[in-house]
């Protein structure tokens, strides 16, 4: 994230032929802890752009914006191929520690189930199930669609993996209330409240939006203020 560095590196190996790592290659810590072997984004950069999607819920083009006012130049496939890339960390994580996270859910009496598709991409939609109460997520997948059938697999796995939930949250998609009727009947099932509050925000300021969004293009805003911003970091 401060700019672009060029590192070299000095990978060693033992010359004793009589030791038994001789086969072996000491790369470096100090690169290792900067980035992954083979990537050319930093932690940082690849921890920016995850925080952008999942947490600030930004969509490609907003990210590639916002990346491009910190001077990080790069692609939409770019952006995707380092998502893809945390899902698949996140998910060995969660692999290693499920047992960890199946305790903190016994004590805590139980979970409330937040379902929330974050992105779609190539027809494929990412789904992911959090405890609604900590905050850990439980389970990610994509899936092929956004009917019943192509939900429900995924509402079968985090059941079979935690149990039945105390509650359910979501944004009301016709295919999660119809899955959550047949697997889980009678458990109290109500809206996300981050998704009422959007839905009814472009009800309301939808036009008006549009017309701030066509006017500040129109006078290039965005443009002027990297412009500005780039001015400031160099002074």
């Amino acid at each position: 994230m401060d700019g672009e560095i060029y590192p070299l590196e000095r990978v060693l190996r033992c010359s004793n032929q009589e030791c038994e790592a001789v086969d072996w290659s000491f790369r470096s810590e100090d690169l290792q802890a900067m980035t992954f072997w083979r990537r050319i984004y930093a932690l940082d950069v690849i921890s920016y752009i995850a925080e952008l999607k999942y947490e600030r819920r930004m969509t490609h083009d907003e990210i590639l914006e916002e990346l491009r006012s910190k001077g990080i130049p790069m692609s939409r496939g770019n952006i995707t191929h380092e998502l893809n890339f945390v899902e698949a960390l996140a998910r060995g994580w969660h692999e290693e520690n499920l047992d960890e996270i199946k305790g903190r859910i016994e004590e805590c009496g139980g979970y409330i189930l937040s379902v929330d598709g974050t992105y779609s991409y190539r027809g494929k939609t990412l789904y992911i199930f959090r405890d609604a109460v900590s905050g850990t997520v439980l389970y990610a997948e994509t899936a092929v669609g956004d009917k019943k059938e192509d939900v429900k697999p995924l509402f079968e796995t985090v059941l079979r993996m935690f149990g039945k939930p105390r509650g359910v949250i979501s944004d009301m998609q016709p295919s999660i209330i119809a899955v959550v009727e047949e697997l889980l009947p009678g458990v109290k099932h109500q809206l996300c409240q981050y998704h009422f509050l959007k839905n009814v925000g472009k009800g309301l300021m939808d036009e008006g939006y549009s017309r701030l969004g066509r006017a500040m293009k129109a006078k290039k805003v965005k443009s002027r203020v990297r412009r500005a911003a780039a001015r400031k970091k160099r002074a």
